[in-house]
């Protein structure tokens, strides 16, 4: 049946409706359009129906044109509703992705579509706009058109977007594998490798087939992640030996990387044959795995390069290599972490009586440095350099961290224990403390005789385990979402440079005897990392905190004060009395901007914040503080969005 007539009547009637029924007369096109559904009135009652109320709208006798033109208007409605129907030419395929999310949220198109858009296209400020989405409006990235976007964000110009867009997807469950499959170009470039990176992460071996699919078309980069990728599966053993012969170059290196995942005799006879020929790069491919083999391989290989020193002029306990053997010592040593076992405990004993390596250059000894990127709070890594025995100390700790098992714990106490020459022993102080918080008995009591000395009348704090304490805490956080402490250490893979985080779960008490020691030791650095440790929902922890941070805000050195102010966010304090007051009295040289930016770090109720924002206000319109390109209407605008700001909160 030809509907066009009524599609086109139903169009009239709706302009009709805007126009006004004042101008019915007037409108020919309505006219018209009756007149072309005349046919149609014989076919059915409601055709029918329908005509005669077209006529009585357009008839001089209407009494009701409004009542009647919304009569005719929705029986129009409901007939085309039943009649229609559409047709695609192809068969019917199921929608790639099963469940990619909520297909509904309850977010105006208009977000959505800014979110698309700025994950999509360049321009400035949609980086900003991205994180700020997911902070302020994280339910959003679950609906199925984001998710889609995700995806081809990987390919964002602006890398950084595409690295954050790229953890985000890390995150996500395997629904999200489709996605990434579709339109995967094996010839691409750094949108491609993350996809594969995303795969490996939240799927792993049940997207093998397709790495092993894609592998003989792809190129460069694309291929050596894909090549990577095969780690995921213990089958892939026979595939890794042919390519291992096959490739060149990074492909190849790819495939040594993947087979040291592989916990299997072919693999294990293979780097021992590596290692007879290119000792360094064998250490190289073992970095990250944790085959018990490669523990077994990588602590006898340490003992043997161990046992190479010569005699020398140098003190006891130093040797002397040249730079090929320092090189592969260096490997070894960078191969410890994720490592146990018994060649593991075994290496670490010999290494624990070497001071320091030299190697030898055509002019002189050199002392061997190590620099290491040593995981930091904020800045993901820092670099730091450290002598043979400080390195040693390290890797144990990383050990630990990052694998370990009771005998290893059960080593780096013993290693801290023991008072050896020029007091090595403090270097073992982060791997005895970690082994002791992994491990079931409480640690407090333990910790405290080790930071605090006795003496004749009382006791003092040991400044020397400050630094070293402070590094140990690093990594210890409340997860609020899983609400579990936990030991989150980062970790950067050295085949493609991805860092990840390993996660140990902490059943110690932190908030009870362990964080009194923390707040009697009373030391800054320490507090950085305390703050970290704080439960919103554990009010007696906040209540303890809240006291503990509110005092040292009001005392400390002006410079470290928000560090305390964070804390008492954290815990989510309702005062700020005396904070910025005290702050922008003490400051010297201050700018109008640097005291807007401190109102948004203030802690504190609206009430609170308002007193204290009001009394900053007053000492300096007063002269009383002298703030450099001050306007006071900015100032209050700024309290203004703090305060809504506060009020939003939870």
């Amino acid at each position: 049946m030809n509907l066009a007539p009524i599609y086109e009547l139903r169009s009239r009637l709706k302009t009709a409706m805007i126009a006004g029924t004042g101008l019915l007369a007037e409108d020919f096109r309505l006219k018209r359009a009756a007149q072309e559904i005349e046919p149609l009135k014989t076919l059915s009652p409601v055709f029918a129906k329908i005509g005669q109320l077209v006529e009585l709208l357009l008839s001089e006798n209407c009494g009701d044109k409004e009542g009647t033109l919304l009569d005719a208007l929705t029986l129009v409605d409901a007939l085309l509703c039943t009649q229609g129907q559409l047709t695609v030419e192809g068969e019917i395929e199921p929608l790639a992705g099963g469940s990619w999310g909520s297909v509904i949220t309850n977010a105006p198109y208009s977000q959505v579509k800014g979110l698309v858009e700025a994950l999509t296209t360049s321009g400035e400020g949609h980086y900003s706009f991205v994180l700020e989405s997911h902070k302020e409006r994280p339910e959003l990235f679950s609906d199925y058109r984001v998710k889609s976007a995700m995806v081809r964000a990987l390919g964002a110009s602006y890398s950084e977007l595409a690295e954050q867009v790229c953890k985000w997807l890390k995150e996500e469950g395997e629904e999200i594998v489709p996605l990434l499959q579709k339109g995967f170009d094996p010839k691409g470039k750094k949108e491609m490798v993350r996809r594969v990176l995303v795969m490996g992460a939240v799927a792993g071996d049940k997207c093998n087939d397709f790495y092993v699919k894609m592998i003989p078309e792809a190129e460069k980069d694309v291929k050596n992640e894909l090549i990577y990728a095969l780690r995921h599966s213990q089958k892939n053993v026979e595939l890794l030996l042919e390519l291992v012969k096959k490739e060149k170059g990074n492909a190849k290196k790819m495939a040594y990387y993947a087979l040291a995942e592989m916990e299997d005799e072919r693999a294990e006879k293979l780097f021992t044959e590596v290692y007879a020929k290119k000792p360094a790069d064998c250490m190289s491919y073992l970095s990250m795995t944790t085959r018990s083999w490669a523990s077994k391989l990588v602590g006898e290989k340490l003992v043997e390069q161990l046992a190479l020193c010569r005699e020398s002029g140098y003190g006891s306990g130093d040797m002397v290599y040249t730079v090929e053997q320092t090189e592969t010592l260096r490997m070894t040593l960078e191969a410890l972490p994720g490592k146990s076992g018994d060649a593991i405990c075994r290496a670490f004993e010999t290494a624990y009586g070497v001071k320091d390596i030299y190697y030898k250059t055509n002019k002189d000894d050199k002392i061997l440095s190590f620099a290491m990127h040593v995981p930091g709070r904020r800045q993901g890594y820092r670099m730091e350099t450290r002598n043979f025995a400080g390195a040693v100390a390290y890797f144990l700790e990383a050990a630990i961290r990052m694998g370990g098992d009771e005998q290893l714990y059960a080593l780096a106490d013993s290693l801290y224990e023991r008072k050896s020459q020029n007091n090595r022993g403090v270097h073992y102080f982060p791997a005895a403390f970690v082994a002791r918080l992994l491990g079931k008995e409480d640690v407090s009591e333990w910790l405290q005789k080790q930071l605090f000395v006795k003496q004749l009348f009382g006791r003092k704090k040991n400044e020397a385990l400050c630094k070293y304490l402070a590094n140990a805490l690093k990594g210890l956080v409340y997860e609020e979402s899983s609400q579990t402490y936990l030991l989150r250490t980062m970790v950067r893979d050295d085949a493609n440079e991805e860092i990840s985080n390993c996660e140990k779960t902490i059943t110690q008490n932190i908030s009870g005897d362990f964080m009194d020691v923390l707040l009697e030791y009373s030391e800054m650095e320490i507090d950085k990392e305390i703050i970290h440790f704080v439960n919103p929902q554990n009010q007696l922890l906040c209540s303890k905190l809240e006291e503990y941070f509110y005092k040292k805000a009001r005392t400390t050195l002006v410079e470290n004060r928000r560090i305390y102010w964070e804390g008492l966010v954290k815990c989510r304090s309702e005062k700020c009395e005396g904070l910025l007051v005290s702050y922008v009295q003490k400051s010297n040289n201050l700018s109008a901007w640097e005291v807007y930016s401190r109102l948004w770090e203030l802690p504190g109720s609206v009430e609170n914040f308002e007193k204290e924002a009001e009394e900053v206000r007053r000492l300096i319109v007063d002269g009383r503080v002298k703030v450099r390109y001050f306007s006071e209407e900015t100032y209050h605008q700024y309290v203004e969005n703090v305060k809504e700001k506060k009020r939003s909160r939870p």
